[in-house]
């Protein structure tokens, strides 16, 4: 299974060491959806209303290890994993992956990331 992950758990974040339980493979390497990102103090928030791209990884995972991923992200109260079009940067091929789309709309008290590229 593809997962599409744009924040904390990307290369060089906080918490990729996370990736280990999805005996992550980043056979796809960076990529692009279409949504809003936005900041929500130490972590972001993908929405997918908007035209802009939002920029990741793309990383292939077990299917054994979605559980232990949507207990991290806070499914369903806080993330919810969803279906997503990825278009991997190097290519113009399109792929279906999981991703965590934030689970409220936070437009009212957080900023979009001007770019849709998260950094800590």
């Amino acid at each position: 299974m593809l997962l599409f992950v744009y924040g904390t758990l990307m290369r060089g974040m906080r918490n990729h060491a996370m990736m280990k339980y999805g005996k992550g493979d980043s056979t796809h390497g960076r990529a692009s959806v279409q949504g809003t990102l936005y900041h929500l103090g130490g972590f972001p928030g993908l929405r997918l209303e908007g035209t802009g791209l939002v920029y990741g990884e793309l990383w292939r995972v077990t299917d054994e290890s979605i559980p232990e991923f949507d207990r991290f992200e806070g499914v369903p109260h806080l993330y919810t994993r969803e279906v997503v079009i990825a278009t991997p940067l190097d290519s113009e091929l399109q792929v279906y992956a999981n991703t965590y789309v934030y689970a409220t709309d936070p437009s009212e008290y957080a900023q979009p990331i001007e770019g849709g590229q998260w950094k800590e």
